[in-house]
């Protein structure tokens, strides 16, 4: 029987596939010859090999990290020039904003004392710590004219200087008073504002080390 169009196409196929797989084969073989005649014709430089180990590659390998390092510590060197600098810049920041702030509060302190005292306001004489002093007293001796008998101002043995001595007294202690608070607002005062200072410079820092940082990330 003759062969169908079927067959032939069938055994044609099968042939070509036969022959491009002996083609790879052929082809893998070559490579690899080619790659041991290769390897061989290096072991036979010992300059150039030894034990396995390509001269070639390791120097390639230092000469890359030796590069690496170099750079590194260039980057190192960098970074230390500009973090000294900026720590420079930090202290002079620093020392013009502590002067600043002392030459508003000493401005703030004389504008108070020159134009904001407590004398100086419309309602002090409402408020007037000495206004009972400032009025002339109901007796002021006994040869005071305003005295009367139906007054009542003039008793026998009575002392006429216990309230001189009472108002010493209670002068002395407002003074004594006076002198104690006005010692605890000026500590508070102080430790306020150097707390307020030292909470301003932390927050810069801050800000300067994130504003660095966030350049250095960038570079």
């Amino acid at each position: 029987l003759a062969p169908s169009q079927a067959d032939v196409f069938f055994e044609g196929g099968t042939m070509q596939s036969t022959m491009q797989v002996a083609a790879k084969e052929a082809d893998a073989i070559a490579r690899k010859r080619e790659f041991e005649a290769t390897r061989r014709a290096r072991m036979d430089i010992p300059k150039t090999f030894h034990y396995g180990t390509d001269a070639q590659a390791l120097a390639a390998q230092l000469a890359d990290k030796s590069k690496a390092k170099e750079e590194e510590e260039m980057h190192d060197r960098a970074y230390d020039e500009m973090r000294l600098k900026m720590d420079k810049h930090l202290m002079y920041v620093d020392q013009q904003r502590d002067k600043y702030l002392r030459d508003r509060d000493r401005a703030v302190d004389d504008y108070r004392k020159e134009h904001q005292r407590p004398d100086q306001r419309r309602e002090f004489d409402l408020n007037d710590p000495e206004m009972l002093k400032k009025q002339e007293p109901a007796r002021a001796g006994d040869d005071d004219p305003k005295l009367s008998a139906s007054g009542l101002q003039k008793m026998a043995g009575e002392d006429l200087d216990v309230s001189e001595r009472v108002r010493l007294q209670q002068a002395q202690l407002r003074d004594w008073n006076a002198k104690i608070q006005a010692e605890k607002d000026a500590k508070s005062a102080a430790e306020k504002h150097t707390a307020d200072v030292w909470a301003n410079h932390l927050l810069e820092a801050d800000l300067k080390r994130c504003e660095y940082a966030d350049k250095e990330a960038q570079m």
